[in-house]
């Protein structure tokens, strides 16, 4: 763990990411893991930090490093407000959370630089492909929205996450429950009469206790955006965090990262609760418990340590109906979330069809009632 550095070398500018062999434009090749030039194929490791490194949380806010590269650019979507950093090398022509074509550059602060990334490994072609097998399964899906979809608006777009590590002492009063076992006689139902038997019942001994525990929570990630929610995420887990690479500018080359809207004092806010929870379990477990019940925790969070992490998804945003629809793909493994406009004719006829069956059903059944009643009238008179 380190303190920023405000003097921190940047790696790289635009002028770098230029093509040794023909001068063209060269971009992040999720397949290789390397630059490739778009024109002539040249190929060009990265070059990256061997190691990442932590942060101290209580000195980013004085001490943060806020440069991403000479040669990343900001951009500001003026209809969903989310506000996305990219290569000057790249152009854009639709915002990838919403699909607005109302984008433009900003000069604000772009946030606390991204220590590391979790690489795509999918391309354009290969999420693309994910995204129509997906598709073809939504059976009531608009025809229109399968047909109009192309791997052109598909946008490769890092998500800004928070990664602590977290040393926690807390001091404690609760009540721990253990399980145990009694027989009793009950008085049941069988065949009509009333029987006495000895069941087991289980039972719960409350046991009063207080002291303090240690805990050391580490990559505890909170997600830090609000365009992309934590339960749309959350769907397309999991991300291999072992593949993490010290933040390179060369990772944003075809590429854009949105820039966090929860800062790193509310995500460690947001991280609180859950660490709560996490610490009220490992006093059940310090007691061998089976339950616990009126834990009351006064918690000191010390070596606070924390990243700026960006997770790899290929996004895509359209208009429908007035109606934005967004869907969402792994750029690791190829998982696909999403929502889209629902064919209600082909809804409608579904359930109808449905709804016939059950009727027809039904029919038949009463049918063959009735049919019994009269032969069996028909028997007696």
């Amino acid at each position: 763990m380190k303190g920023y550095d405000e003097n921190e070398q940047i790696i790289a500018d635009s002028e770098q990411v230029a093509c040794p062999s023909c001068s063209g434009p060269m971009k992040f090749n999720p397949k290789t893991q390397a630059l490739t030039c778009e024109y002539c194929d040249y190929e060009k490791p990265l070059e990256l930090e061997n190691e990442l490194t932590n942060y101290d949380f209580f000195e980013a806010e004085s001490t943060a490093n806020h440069i991403w590269g000479s040669e990343i650019n900001s951009l500001h979507c003026e209809s969903c407000g989310a506000s996305s950093n990219m290569s000057s090398k790249d152009t854009t022509l639709t915002c990838p959370f919403c699909g607005s074509t109302h984008i433009i550059p900003q000069n604000s602060d772009f946030g606390i630089r991204p220590h590391g990334v979790v690489p795509f490994e999918l391309t354009r072609e290969d999420a693309f492909e994910a995204f129509e097998k997906w598709i073809k399964k939504r059976f009531f899906a608009k025809k229109a929205v399968k047909d109009a979809q192309d791997s052109e608006r598909l946008k490769g777009v890092y998500i800004p996450y928070w990664q602590f590590d977290v040393n926690t002492q807390s001091f404690y009063h609760c009540q721990i429950g253990y399980n145990y076992t009694v027989t009793v006689s009950k008085t049941v139902m069988e065949n009509g009469k009333q029987v006495t038997k000895n069941v087991s019942e289980t039972r719960i001994r409350w046991e009063h206790k207080t002291g303090r525990i240690s805990n050391i929570f580490d990559d505890e990630l909170i997600n830090a955006s609000r365009q992309f929610n934590t339960g749309k995420i959350n769907a397309l887990e999991p991300f291999d965090l072992r593949k993490t690479k010290a933040y390179h500018t060369d990772f944003l080359s075809g590429f854009v990262a949105q820039k966090y809207e929860i800062s790193l004092s509310e995500g460690f806010e947001i991280l609180k609760p859950q660490l709560h929870h996490e610490i009220v379990d490992s006093i059940k477990r310090k007691y061998h418990g089976d339950h616990i019940r009126a834990a009351r925790l006064s918690t000191d969070y010390e070596q606070v340590e924390f990243r700026h992490v960006l997770l790899p998804i290929w996004l895509s945003s359209y208009r429908y109906a007035d109606k934005t629809y967004q869907f969402g793909i792994n750029g690791q493994t190829g998982e696909v979330q999403g929502n889209y406009p629902l064919d209600w004719v082909r809804v409608m006829l579904v359930v109808g069809a449905i709804a016939a069956l059950i009727a027809a059903y039904f029919l038949y059944q009463y049918s063959n009632d009735a049919y019994s009643l009269i032969e069996t009238l028909s028997y007696y008179l």
